[in-house]
């Protein structure tokens, strides 16, 4: 028999019963060891369709950090809000976990650089990510790596062009009396 991986669900709202779904068809493979979500109710709500003994082995936690730390799952479900998505994700990826990101993955170019920038240092069994790409494959992770590298290079020098253009713009204002 396998060993099963341990797999927690950060965020139970709208789209969390999906992720539960499907765990509950894939439970040869997973252990539903964690749910975490800041109100109490959405994560007793999104555990009902479990049989009684499994809910009440599942722990539940209004931060995923502490999830992350107490846990240490090998696999996490990010289904939170929209704009924790980047956030959340480089916390799990951060804690050595794997991650399944909502779309989107990210609400900034920055946001997806960085997710994009850890994921391929994971040794992990593969990477879902919008689009449906799959990085299974060392040679998969070194093109997203130099993806993501000029990815970052570009989000920086954008970065200095638009305070380059401030600091002139403000130079150029306090020349004039503005």
């Amino acid at each position: 028999m396998r060993e099963k991986l341990r797999y927690a669900l950060i965020g139970c709202g709208r789209i969390a019963p999906n992720h539960i779904a499907a765990y509950l068809n894939n439970a040869e493979d997973l252990e539903l060891c964690a749910v975490c979500d800041p109100v109490s109710e959405r994560m007793e709500a999104v555990l009902r369709p479990l049989p009684e003994q499994d809910r009440a082995r599942v722990r539940r936690y209004t931060d995923h950090r502490e999830l992350l730390a107490k846990e240490a799952p090998q696999l996490c479900a990010v289904a939170t809000e929209s704009g924790l998505h980047a956030q959340v994700g480089l916390d799990v990826l951060r804690a050595g976990s794997n991650v399944i990101i909502e779309k989107p993955l990210a609400l900034s170019l920055a946001g997806m650089a960085l997710l994009l920038y850890y994921a391929p240092a994971r040794e992990a069994f593969g990477y879902a990510l919008p689009g449906a790409v799959d990085l299974l494959t060392a040679a998969g992770a070194a093109a997203l790596n130099f993806v993501c590298l000029q990815l970052a290079l570009f989000v920086i020098n954008k970065i200095k062009t638009n305070r380059s253009r401030a600091r002139a713009f403000a130079h150029g204002a306090a020349e004039k009396g503005e």
